[in-house]
């Protein structure tokens, strides 16, 4: 028989973890995305800063030019910066004339700038390896000067201006790291100090769930939960309800059911009745299984304890106490009943469910034993297990299928409905356990073991 256990714990995923997953993320795109914003900015900045200092020198080297009548160039000495004297400084200019003369700075010694020729009014700044290897910024312009057209390009050598940005980089990368594990750290602080109503009603809805307490707490409850709150304690006063207003008809029912069995029973001896002994046992018989029934249910009513939603029912114990129960019930049959059960396993769930369950179990038990009772219970890694074993006769294995159906009775020479086997199994699968029949290797009759889960010790 396959059976069904209930893992603790819900599968789905923490909302704090998601929120704090979500948020992470976001913050850290947030934090990525300005520093790269903040970075390409800077970079900007500085390039526009850079050439705009070669227009300056352009404007200089310019003015610094002149045109004879003859349309010769000639570029005054001393006009410039001593950097377009030193050569291969980094620093260069190279003006070009449209009848293909060359001037160019001291800098860039034998070398030459390989620049496009541009038309005059058009500017253009290009990046190209200077002659050292170096890259370079180079502004170019075409312009028109005396009357002639002209090619001016001046150029620097931009990896000092990449090292500050790698400079600028890492800084911004260091500030952002930084900001953004002191917005975590608040973002933490913050769920925290947001959760921890939550967090309380967690361990409410657990002694809730222990049967320490029969209603959440409504006080200093977030007010986004509050109207949950407030209908789960509607539900459960609701459920307490119910439950103990059926339980009180059953037992009312029970007894007032006695009455009427009883003249029932004495009208069987009557002599209109008697004349027809058939009749008379049939009658007879009919009422002496009803009034097994109403003992049966008299008997759970007065084994039930409060009809709370979920409760802490102590395992041992209660199996003991329904031992005792029976052990007077049987007092006449001298059944020795064992029982092997450690102490600290506790039933999470209803007290009367847990009574009926074993009550039905154990009764059938007592009824079909020879002498002796045995009870075991073994606790494994996810569930625990109760064996109840007795010496009586057994069931043969091709009827074992038929104990839990409804109504059936394997024998009709004792008394009884055909209902608590089905009960036991129900309440059983209700749990996200089971029953398992068979035959008992040590006393012979028959055994029931019993499965239900188990988490920390504890059957839920």
């Amino acid at each position: 028989m396959e059976t069904r256990l209930r893992r603790r714990g819900d599968q789905a995923p923490s909302l704090r973890r998601q929120l704090s997953v979500l948020t992470a993320a976001s913050l850290a795109v947030a934090v990525a995305a300005i520093a790269a914003a903040a970075g390409i900015g800077v970079s900007s900045f500085l390039r526009d800063y850079v050439a705009e200092r070669l227009m300056h020198d352009r404007d200089t080297l310019l003015a610094a030019s002149s045109v004879d009548a003859n349309g010769g160039v000639s570029i005054a000495q001393g006009r410039m910066a001593l950097v377009y004297e030193q050569p291969l400084s980094g620093h260069y200019y190279q003006l070009t004339t449209d009848d293909g003369q060359v001037f160019r700075s001291r800098s860039l010694w034998d070398a030459a700038l390989s620049v496009p020729t541009l038309a005059p009014g058009v500017d253009r700044t290009i990046e190209k390896p200077g002659p050292s290897g170096e890259m370079l910024l180079v502004a170019v312009s075409g312009v028109r000067n005396g009357g002639r057209a002209m090619t001016v390009a001046v150029a620097e050598d931009i990896a000092p201006l990449q090292r500050a940005l790698g400079r600028i980089y890492w800084g911004l990368t260091a500030g952002g790291a930084l900001a953004l594990v002191v917005l975590l750290v608040m973002l933490q602080a913050a769920l925290q100090r947001g959760f921890r109503p939550l967090v309380r009603l967690r361990r409410e809805v657990s002694r809730l769930e222990a049967g320490e307490i029969t209603a959440l707490p409504e006080v200093g409850v977030p007010r986004e939960v509050r109207p949950l709150v407030g209908e789960t304690n509607r539900l459960l006063g609701l459920l307490f309800q119910r439950l103990t207003r059926s339980r009180k008809a059953l037992g009312n029912l029970a007894h007032a059911l006695k009455t009427p069995l009883a003249a029932i029973r004495q009208m069987a001896g009557e002599p209109a009745i008697s004349e027809h002994p058939e009749l008379a046992g049939r009658l007879r018989r009919h009422v002496a299984a009803m009034h097994t029934m109403v003992d049966n249910e008299l008997r759970r009513a007065r084994l039930a304890g409060p009809a709370y939603p979920a409760s802490r029912v102590p395992l041992r114990e209660t199996l003991s106490d329904l031992l005792d129960t029976l052990r007077r019930i049987y007092g006449g049959r001298s059944v020795e009943a064992t029982l092997e059960a450690p102490a600290d396993m506790v039933f999470r769930g209803d007290r009367e469910d847990l009574t009926e369950l074993f009550g039905v179990v154990l009764d059938n038990a007592f009824k079909w034993a020879a002498g002796r009772v045995r009870v075991r219970m073994a606790p494994t890694r996810s569930s625990v297990v109760v064996m109840v074993e007795d010496d009586g006769p057994g069931v043969p294995e091709a009827r074992l299928g038929e104990l839990t159906a409804r109504g059936r009775r394997l024998d009709e020479s004792r008394a009884g409905s055909g209902l608590g086997l089905s009960i036991a199994e129900e309440i059983a699968a209700q749990y996200g356990g089971g029953i398992e029949f068979g035959r008992s290797p040590r006393l012979g009759g028959l055994s029931v073991r019993i499965e239900l889960p188990s988490i920390d010790g504890e059957i839920r």
